[in-house]
């Protein structure tokens, strides 16, 4: 049946949409064993299976409306977002081998390969899609972030629904996928350091379209044929035209509504929300004004995230991401006295977290109290030697402190326990070029790149490198093809540090 509420753009294919649907109920039992085989021994109080039928219907009915779309009519861009693999990893990545301590041996034997299996189904949906666009069609397929399936997945088990939720992104990976491919793109090319940013500036380009100048991104130059042209208009935002999106006379904040909802409860006029969905809104509330404010912070706008990342730690002072990201924005803004502030009174609720012993130190050697620094460092070290995954940030920490053989042991940790992890090489080199032996300093990077071309971290430190033993026109003609880098966050600055050293002593 046809949509009546406008969700559908243009409206005249909201009966077809409507029609690919694929119900939950009606989802085929053979596909359902196929992704889940297992699937007659799971017990009647299991939901497991309930909950991979539900999602997989969903990814089911996304590649069906993208079908119906696509073969509509003429088209000159089709984006299409599966979000199954994420959803469904988040509920069985837990049961993928090797078994995590809080598995059973049977929740491995019925779900250890599910996601393995949902990677496949994308992967048939990803080729008749590829299939149905056509050989001369651009494609860009790429995620946001990775997932963590190994020993860095974390254990949420027996949390109460609201702080799980808060916690469900720390099964995220920082480093997502690039693929591009087609017209206008160089077969064979390597991109820089990208982000989601760039996707829009690049796409644009792609089609032809002019980039917004208030676009954060860049367009990626490197992976896109010469004949492929770059123009800018101020903002797309002043343009007048047919977006899809509701008129303004129908378009809502959904948190305005809720307030005046709960003003209307104030008033008598209405019952109160249940205390559970009250709690719900509210998580949605802040979950909103915090993605906001990382978009900030990953833009290096850390003034405009501040006050965001302040008014959330002042509501939920026990969410320790909102206390950890202000002081790496007040660190960020050069901010450094409020950034040690902040970090004593994290540490002041929490004196057990090593997290916010290693914020306090980064902020003290930032603000150039080296000593009082080294005083935190040498408890955070003491309890963390024996903790990998404090490896790279202990690095980083080293680096700022001017303790460059130590940074230089503690990358070497990070790429002795996980030698897949593109941090450690790159983190390795950068601390030897502010440890002096440069020469060394450029082989690692230079053997990092060997292995891992496309990793943009190696070039900072190669080139500074290069450039220290007298190799300035290499540095230029060899590796003057990288983009300058933008840090991830405040907190983590080794890469940018190495650079700057390396320049004042060239």
């Amino acid at each position: 049946m046809a949509d009546p509420s406008g969700v559908v753009h243009p409206q005249e294919l909201a009966a077809s949409i409507a029609a690919s649907r694929q119900g939950v109920r009606n989802f085929p039992r053979a596909q359902l064993r196929k992704l889940l085989p297992k699937l007659d021994e799971i017990g009647k109080n299991d939901d497991h299976g309930a909950t991979l039928q539900k999602l997989m219907a969903y990814a089911a009915s996304i590649e069906a409306a993208a079908h119906v779309a696509m073969a509509a009519g003429e088209w000159d861009a089709t984006m299409i977002f599966f979000d199954a693999i994420d959803t469904v990893g988040h509920h069985f990545m837990q049961f993928r081998p090797p078994r995590m301590a809080h598995v059973s041996d049977r929740e491995v034997r019925l779900y250890g390969d599910v996601m393995d299996r949902v990677y496949e189904w994308h992967d048939e949906a990803l080729g008749r899609l590829l299939d149905r666009a056509g050989a001369d069609t651009t494609v860009l397929l790429l995620s946001d972030h990775g997932f963590h399936s190994g020993a860095n997945r974390p254990n949420l088990k027996g949390l109460p629904p609201e702080r799980r939720m808060e916690l469900e992104s720390s099964w995220h990976r920082p480093y997502g996928v690039l693929v591009a491919s087609g017209p206008g793109v160089v077969p064979g090319a390597l991109c820089g350091p990208c982000s989601v940013l760039d996707l829009t500036p690049t796409s644009l380009a792609l089609l032809g379209a002019a980039m917004g100048e208030d676009m954060d991104g860049r367009v990626l130059r490197e992976i896109l044929e010469p004949s492929v042209a770059t123009t800018r208009v101020p903002s797309w935002d002043h343009i007048e035209g047919d977006a899809g999106q509701h008129p303004a006379d129908l378009q809502q904040d959904p948190f305005e509504a809720t307030a005046a909802i709960q003003q209307l409860v104030d008033l008598g006029y209405l019952a109160a929300l249940p205390e559970d969905a009250r709690s719900q809104i509210d998580l949605v509330s802040r979950e909103s004004r915090f993605n906001l404010a990382v978009v900030h912070m990953s833009g290096q706008r850390y003034a405009q995230a501040i006050p965001l990342f302040a008014a959330l730690v002042a509501e939920q002072p026990s969410i320790a991401r909102y206390g950890m990201c202000l002081v790496q924005c007040q660190n960020g803004n050069g901010a450094h006295a409020d950034a040690v502030a902040s970090a004593r009174e994290l540490l002041s609720k929490d004196p057990r977290s090593q997290e916010y012993r290693l914020l306090l130190a980064h902020s003290l050697a930032l603000a150039g109290d080296i000593p009082s620094s080294l005083r935190e460092s040498a408890l955070m070290e003491k309890a963390a030697m024996d903790k990998p995954e404090f490896a790279a940030s202990l690095a980083a920490l080293a680096m700022v402190q001017g303790r460059y053989d130590e940074a230089v042991k503690h990358a070497g940790r990070v790429a002795a326990t996980d030698p897949a992890q593109h941090s450690g090489a790159p983190r390795t080199g950068a601390c030897r070029t502010g440890a002096r032996p440069f020469r060394r300093s450029r082989r690692t990077c230079a053997r990092r790149i060997g292995d891992h071309p496309g990793d943009p971290r190696s070039t900072p430190s190669i080139g500074c490198g290069t450039c220290l033993v007298r190799r300035s026109a290499e540095r230029t003609t060899k590796h003057g093809h990288r983009p300058a880098v933008r840090p991830r966050c405040a907190g983590e600055p080794s890469l940018r540090c190495a650079a700057v050293r390396g320049s004042e002593r060239s």
